[in-house]
């Protein structure tokens, strides 16, 4: 499976990816992750050099220029093939789009390395390697999201209250605006995590591709269910 979860923080993301992560385990008997070290506050996931709280904060206070290139080079990276089938990210390329010209210096409109173009480029990319990719766009309402950030503050997120409509508009853009068209909306703002993760296996279900479908029933077989 090939799988991008979109959307602004708070809203669901990462409860639904490990419910995901454990759902995907069960039906091919793989062992997966997502990759979610694409948006502040980023974070050395693979072998840290050196203390890992001592490079994510070389990360955050990266300049701008630098910060560009590393975000270009591991959005890239994550859109070469793998060695196995499966490639789970969060937000990926999309939330790169959203957060870089508002928040984090690159990527705005006609800036070098405009991240709303480049967005473009990187789904004829995925397209090409992962044909059957699947989107989706995580959302809630602006007062919900604003409830979560004030029951769960998280140091480093980038978002300004003031700016929740314009960033959930945008990933809205992001989303209307991809070329993946395997995909579909969860909107999580009066659904329990439990309901929006059945939402999900419902609306997956018929997007799961024939070479997924056999390793499915693989799966089944060598259980003996």
């Amino acid at each position: 499976m090939q799988l991008i979860l979109m959307g602004a923080e708070y809203t669901g993301k990462r409860a639904l990816a490990q419910r995901i992560v454990e759902w995907w385990h069960e039906q091919t008997g793989s062992s997966v992750s997502f990759h979610d070290h694409f948006t502040p506050p980023f974070e050395v996931q693979d072998n840290p050099t050196t203390e890992e709280e001592a490079e994510n904060e070389q990360l955050a206070n990266m300049v701008p220029s630098l910060l560009e290139k590393f975000q270009r080079y591991q959005i890239e990276y994550h859109i070469r093939p793998f060695h196995d089938s499966d490639l789970l990210t969060i937000n990926h390329y999309y939330g790169d789009a959203v957060y870089s010209g508002l928040y984090l210096g690159y990527g705005g409109s006609g800036d070098y390395g405009d991240r709303r173009i480049l967005a473009r480029h990187w789904d004829k990319e995925m397209l090409e390697v992962f044909p059957a990719a699947v989107l989706v766009l995580m959302k809630a309402s602006a007062s919900v999201v604003s409830q979560r950030m004030a029951r769960d503050p998280r140091p480093g997120h980038p978002v300004a209250e003031d700016d929740l409509d314009t960033v959930l508009g945008r990933f809205q853009e992001e989303f209307d605006q991809s070329l993946i068209f395997r995909r579909f909306e969860l909107d999580t703002s009066e659904q329990s995590d439990e309901e929006v993760f059945e939402s999900f296996v419902r609306q997956i279900e018929p997007l799961i591709d024939e070479r997924d479908s056999l390793r499915i029933l693989r799966h089944r077989l060598m259980i003996g269910e």
